[in-house]
């Protein structure tokens, strides 16, 4: 595919713009009157809607999507996305899931009946961009994803916010400077949002849990001056882990 037509639904995809690999165009999914108009010419549609809006915008728009159209999803949690997705574009549709955890590496989660052909065609695309384009399914992406993308901010947004409470005057200034310079980056992502994260409520809690737990093992240990456990915590060495 030369010069391929990208059409983004939702918010601006946070990706280095390339004009020398594909004509973008950033649609508004309020505005159904303007992209129902645009879809139609697109040869990749990356969908980044809110996921209220998510199963509407795909009834509006199955119907003028080209036949060997590529969709994309970039939400950080594919299971559910992926469901509610499958179960409405139509068959001639390869759908694709893409996640970018870090500014090196892109992961591709490709539905059970995408095209190679598609898959080809995405990797071609962001070769450039990314150092490693990793295929992963569903299950091992969201663990990857909720590992270093969702809980760190999740965690440091909380533990800040308790921090800066007993904090006052260019104390609390210097802080919360240093701590929007820390995730400013992360918080941009649109899945951070509140809306992202209650959606996913029931995968989050869960793995919640089990970092609670792990946290209250570490309060334990300090407690008792544990120094083996508090050392194998803090050790790098992965056999130590």
């Amino acid at each position: 595919m030369i010069q391929p037509i990208i059409a983004i639904l939702g918010d601006f995809f946070p990706l280095p713009p390339q004009t020398d690999r594909g004509l973008y165009i950033h649609l508004d999914p309020d505005k159904a009157e303007t992209y129902l108009n645009e879809l139609p010419k697109a040869d990749i549609v990356i969908v980044n809607v809110a996921p209220a809006q998510l199963a509407d915008s795909l009834a509006t728009i199955n119907p003028v999507l080209k036949q060997d159209a590529i969709l994309v999803d970039i939400y950080p949690l594919k299971q559910s996305s992926q469901a509610m997705i499958l179960g409405r574009l139509p068959d001639w549709i390869s759908y694709i899931g893409m996640s970018y955890p870090s500014a090196e590496h892109l992961i591709l989660t490709p539905a059970p009946n995408t095209d190679l052909k598609a898959m080809e065609v995405l990797s071609a695309l962001w070769q450039d961009v990314f150092a490693r384009i990793e295929i992963l399914p569903v299950e091992s992406h969201d663990e990857v994803m909720f590992t270093t993308c969702l809980l760190p901010p999740l965690l440091q947004g909380a533990v800040q916010r308790f921090i800066r409470q007993d904090l006052e005057g260019d104390t609390r200034v210097i802080v919360e400077n240093m701590v929007a310079a820390s995730y400013a980056n992360a918080l941009n992502h649109a899945w951070l949002a509140p809306d992202f994260l209650i959606f996913e409520r029931d995968k989050i809690n869960t793995c919640l849990e089990t970092y609670l737990g792990d946290l209250i093992a570490l309060r334990k240990s300090i407690r008792r001056g544990d120094r083996a456990y508090l050392e194998t915590i803090l050790s790098s060495d992965d056999d130590k882990n």
